[in-house]
C-alpha cells in the first residue's frame, strides 16, 4: 500500500531539502551572511512556523508542562538549536557542502555511543545483533573521515549543463579567503556529537512529553534567544543583520 511508503519517501525529501539548505546557507556565508546570523534567523522563523502548528494541533490536549519538562527543553534548545547549529554553521563557512554532508553521516554512530553511554541502548556484543551495530558503527565513521579528508584523482566527470553564475562567483570569491578544511572539518565533527547529545535528551523528555510540535516550538524559541545574544555580542553592525540581500533571505527561511 502506498501508506507503507510514505515514510520513507519523506524522508528522502527531507534529505533533498537538506541538501538544498546546505547549498543555499554556503553560498550565503560566502556572500558575506555571518554564521551566528543566519542561525538566529532561521530559529526566529521557525519559530513563528511552528507556533500557530502548536496552537492549532496540540495546545488543547497537551500534557502539564512542569519545571522538569522545560528545564529538559532548555537542554534540548542548548545542544540541538544552539550549540549544534552554531558550530554547523561555522564549520560549514570553513568548509564545503561535501564535506559537511559527509561529516553529518556519523550521526548516528555517535548518537549509539551517547545511547550506550547513558542506558538508553543495549550493545549485547556478544549477539549478532551487537556485533553488527559495532561494525555498522565503525564502518560510518570510517567512511565519513574517508570521504571528507582523503584526497585522491579527479574523477573525469562531464560538466554539468546546468550552471548558477551566481554560486559560482560565491565559490571563486570563497576559495581563497575563507577555506579551512581541518578546522572546519573538526567544528562540523563537534556539531554532530552535539546533535546526538539533542537526540538523547530529547528522547527522554519526549517520553514525559509527547507534544512534539508545543516541544520544538519552544525548543526554536528558546534556541532564537540564545541564539540572539550570542549574535549581538559578536555582530554589533545593523548591516550584517541586513536581509536584503535575496541569497540570505532564502536561506534564513
Amino acid at each position: 500500500m502506498l501508506s507503507d511508503f510514505l515514510p520513507f519517501l519523506f524522508m528522502v525529501l527531507v534529505q533533498f531539502g537538506f541538501a538544498g539548505m546546505i547549498i543555499t546557507s554556503k553560498l550565503a556565508l560566502d556572500a558575506g551572511m555571518k554564521p551566528l546570523v543566519l542561525v538566529t534567523y532561521r530559529q526566529i522563523f521557525a519559530t513563528f512556523v511552528m507556533l500557530p502548528v502548536a496552537y492549532f494541533l496540540e495546545w488543547k490536549t497537551r500534557p502539564k508542562i512542569t519545571k522538569f519538562i522545560i528545564f529538559q527543553i532548555l537542554l534540548c534548545s542548548l545542544t540541538g538549536a544552539t550549540e549544534h547549529q552554531v558550530l554547523y554553521f561555522v564549520g560549514l563557512a570553513y568548509s564545503t557542502p561535501t564535506i559537511s554532508c559527509a561529516l553529518a553521516n556519523i550521526l548516528p554512530a555517535v548518537t549509539f555511543v551517547l545511547a550506550v553511554v547513558f542506558r538508553q541502548e543495549f550493545v549485547g556484543i556478544k549477539t549478532r545483533a551487537g556485533q553488527a551495530k559495532v561494525l555498522g558503527t565503525a564502518l560510518c565513521v570510517g567512511g565519513a573521515m574517508l570521504l571528507s579528508f582523503y584526497n585522491g584523482e579527479m574523477i573525469p566527470i562531464p560538466n554539468s549543463g546546468i550552471h548558477w553564475g551566481y554560486a559560482n562567483r560565491m565559490s571563486k570569491q570563497n576559495a581563497s579567503t575563507n577555506s579551512n578544511l581541518i578546522l572546519g572539518s573538526i567544528l562540523l565533527m563537534a556539531s554532530t556529537v552535539s546533535w546526538a547529545a539533542w537526540i538523547v535528551i530529547q528522547t527522554q523528555m519526549s517520553r514525559k512529553f509527547p507534544a512534539p510540535y508545543i516541544s520544538t516550538t519552544l525548543m526554536c524559541f528558546l534556541g532564537s534567544i540564545e541564539c540572539g545574544l550570542i549574535g549581538l555580542i559578536s555582530e554589533h553592525k545593523l548591516s550584517a543583520w541586513s536581509l536584503s540581500s535575496p541569497i540570505r533571505l532564502i536561506s534564513a527561511i
